[in-house]
């Protein structure tokens, strides 16, 4: 019986960063041989996951290496082979290198870019390569079954046979070694996989691999919430010049892409390859003659180490030009919202970044993602061309006459909302008093309507939602004068109908009115409009 039928197995987020290392490989060796293992294992390979907290680069290489190779007999999902083509394009540990280079014989539909990440793994590891083993996430020495990464590369290349016929020269080259780079018993695998391949009968490849070209460009910033977007406003930020800006004024008014980093990375392929292809961008847009409608930023993941000098003089090493359309930046408020708004994946040690995915994402005048390059070798030109379409699509903007009708329209909600307490000011006291009330208001028939002392607490129920309501929307707005005036018109009320003072009720019913007015408008809405109604880019 598959293992999920018995409903036994813990979910991913039960695994946190004091988890022994052994309960880790524990709970991973349980979905060995799983096919439909995908949806427990690769929500553990996000950068983010708790269980990466507080351990070192090699703990977390271990974890990764491990979880990849339990892959190689599951299915493997878009999401998955996202993070092994990321491991295998930008991996710089044995380890997790070998352990996604078996994930990658699970894939069934393969493209050509799968043997250009193979190559690009060996080229970055051939200088890193160690003795390994995965029967164990721990395995006691001597190993029982030995290998190394490149073996694990080479063998990834002839399990694909004839399918890895375009994949010859490369091979051929390696063999070849005129540097050196190979020992005998590598060689020997390389040797290996040319002899499988050309023995074995062509196979056609497909465009991508297993739905791959749907997935890298997804939009990840579907299920961020409400009150994140609402944070962002009191996020702060200063660039490589000391300069301060908050997130609106730095991103309203331009299509923005956004890259992450931070200068204490020790993997070339991750941080400073990425700030290096921003400077290349904006190279890019100035020959497209954006400059004046798009911007390039970074933003560091380590606000409190990467200073501005520290940004100014990375940014500079790396070919960025520091000017209106390009900076480097670092949160000096707000960070956790930003991390929030963006999803990012990125883990830490302490305050110390562990590890973190390759980022970059594509906003619209209003600061809105639209796009997203997340675990990918994103192509300048492509970048480039999507931030030009971008830009050039049209600024949607409701009229004067609809922006004027939906603030009167919030006028009217927040009117209505005032009228509890006014209710509650007017409530009648007695059987008596209800036929004045209805005779006043010319309602024949009801003058005998029987008394019903259960209203009063109700009215004074929504009284005091009402008053939560002002409350939540203050703390949004940051404006508390409604809540106060409401507060004391509210008491002025209750006090009414204690004491029969007629006073109390014109004072309260002022107070009240004033608080659902200064509630109600927003006056720069009318005027210039800022609400979000550009669509978003399809992807």
């Amino acid at each position: 019986m598959p293992l999920f039928r018995k409903n036994k197995f813990p979910l991913p987020d039960t695994l946190h960063g004091q988890s022994t290392e052994d309960a880790i490989g524990v709970y991973i060796d349980l979905f060995r041989n799983e096919r439909t293992a995908s949806k427990y294992l690769v929500p553990l390979l996000e950068e983010s996951h708790p269980v990466y907290e507080g351990r070192s680069q090699y703990a977390i290489a271990r974890i990764r290496g491990y979880l990849f190779a339990a892959m190689e007999t599951t299915v493997i999902t878009p999401a998955g082979l996202a993070f092994i083509a990321d491991e295998l394009q930008n991996g710089r540990h044995a380890y997790s290198t070998a352990g996604a280079a078996k994930a990658l014989r699970a894939v069934k539909t393969l493209a050509p870019e799968c043997f250009e990440w193979l190559q690009r793994a060996i080229l970055n590891i051939r200088g890193h390569d160690d003795i390994i083993c995965f029967d164990a996430i721990n395995p006691q020495r001597p190993f029982q079954h030995p290998t190394t990464a490149l073996q694990e590369l080479f063998v990834t290349y002839a399990h694909f046979g004839g399918a890895a016929k375009a994949a010859l020269p490369v091979l051929q080259a390696f063999y070849e070694d005129p540097y050196g780079d190979f020992n005998k018993q590598t060689k020997e695998g390389i040797a290996a996989a040319i002899t499988r391949i050309t023995n074995s009968e062509a196979m056609p490849t497909a465009d991508c691999c297993d739905g791959f070209a749907e997935y890298k460009f997804s939009n990840t910033m579907a299920g961020t919430s409400y009150a994140v977007k609402r944070k962002m406003k009191h996020v702060k930020l200063e660039d490589q010049s000391a300069r301060q800006y908050s997130w609106k004024e730095l991103t309203e008014k331009k299509i923005t892409a956004v890259a992450f980093f931070y200068t204490r990375c020790n993997n070339p392929n991750k941080c400073s390859l990425t700030v290096s292809k921003l400077s290349y961008l904006q190279q890019a847009i100035r020959q497209r003659g954006l400059t004046d409608k798009v911007q390039v930023l970074g933003i560091s993941y380590d606000p409190d180490y990467d200073t501005c000098n520290r940004l100014q003089e990375y940014g500079r090493q790396r070919g960025m030009e520091f000017t209106g359309e390009a900076k480097l930046l670092r949160a000096s408020e707000g960070y956790d919202t930003l991390k929030k708004y963006f999803a990012l994946q990125v883990g830490y040690s302490s305050s110390i970044v562990n590890h973190h995915a390759v980022e970059l994402f594509l906003l619209n005048e209003e600061g809105t993602v639209i796009q997203s390059f997340s675990r990918t070798d994103w192509d300048i030109e492509t970048v480039a061309a999507a931030m030009e379409t971008a830009a050039m699509q049209p600024v949607k903007r409701p009229s004067l006459v609809k922006r004027t009708v939906s603030a009167m329209g919030l006028a009217l909600v927040s009117m209505l909302n005032a009228l509890v307490p006014i209710v509650v000011a007017f409530f009648p006291k007695c059987p008596i008093c209800w036929a004045v009330y209805m005779s006043a208001f010319g309602i024949g028939g009801l003058q005998s309507l029987p008394y019903s002392p259960w209203l009063k607490p109700v009215f004074i129920a929504l009284m005091v939602i009402n008053l939560v309501v002002l409350y939540i929307r203050g703390k949004r707005r940051k404006m508390y004068l409604p809540l106060y005036l409401s507060i004391a018109g509210s008491a002025l009320v209750l006090l009414r109908m204690q004491y029969d003072q007629p006073l109390f009720t014109y004072v309260g019913m002022a107070l009240l009115l004033v608080s659902s007015l200064l509630n109600s408008f927003d006056f720069r809405k009318i005027f210039t409009g800022r609400q979000h109604w550009r669509p978003g880019l399809s992807h």
